[in-house]
């Protein structure tokens, strides 16, 4: 842990001040204050795979920004025996339709966005490393005689138990935001992350609100900019 947390912030650190070197120079003694801040919830689906999370960013002004984000996997454990059935014990569910393996991941991330002609539209990736938490089914067989009389009132085939294991990953997020209002937006993103244990990846729907956007500038009456065409016409 501590290990993960040296290497995680010497990576950041290094990457920020090559973001801050390489910032937009129109911005220049103004790319430390922070352009946006946001949280978001999300909800993703990959190959036999759902997950569900939550993300906080923080943007400077040249684009750049750092953010946490917490990623719960679930997908069905692979291996899972053919012949396998779920059961109840005493009328509890203990033994899922669908055993599952879990990989609870924390992420540390860089960020940049890429701004498009439109206010209410632009892209961003984001890159760090993870510290993964691993949740491993394992399957032992129940004894036919004792499956077939039912034992303690159980109904399933076989005994789950639980392995846990701890790792270190690399995610990557791509991601394509749309926003209406200050406070409020959408995005949809394509995310993964590379281990030794069980990589995976996907799509996920994110919902977004704090402050996701810049304020827009309203006309005042005193900017109108009468058309020279028709006033043209007014002259004698």
């Amino acid at each position: 842990m501590r290990k993960l947390l040296l290497l995680s912030s010497a990576f950041l650190m290094v990457i920020s001040q090559e973001a801050i070197a390489f910032g937009d120079s129109s911005l220049a003694g103004n790319d430390h204050n922070i352009k946006r801040s946001y949280g978001s919830i999300h909800i993703g689906f990959g190959f036999r795979h759902i997950a569900l999370g939550t993300t906080q960013t923080i943007i400077f002004n040249n684009g750049w920004g750092f953010g946490y984000s917490y990623l719960a996997n679930f997908y069905a454990a692979p291996n899972t025996p053919k012949d396998y059935q779920g059961g109840r014990t005493f009328f509890i569910n203990t033994d899922p339709a669908v055993p599952r393996n879990k990989i609870f991941v924390h992420s540390l991330l860089l960020h940049k966005e890429f701004y498009t002609k439109s206010a209410t539209r632009r892209f961003a990736v984001a890159t760090g490393p993870s510290l993964n938490y691993y949740r491993f089914s394992y399957f032992k067989s129940i004894p036919q005689e004792l499956y077939l009389l039912g034992i303690l009132g159980r109904t399933g085939n076989y005994e789950i138990s639980t392995e846990k294991a701890t790792g270190y990953g690399f995610s990557i997020i791509g991601s394509m935001g749309f926003f209406r209002v200050r406070g409020f937006g959408i995005q949809l993103s394509a995310f993964g992350n590379i281990n030794a244990e069980h990589s995976y990846g996907g799509i996920q729907f994110e919902i977004l609100f704090g402050k996701v956007m810049d304020k827009r500038k309203r006309k005042r009456p005193n900017d109108f900019q009468p058309n020279p065409i028709r006033t043209s016409k007014l002259l004698p």
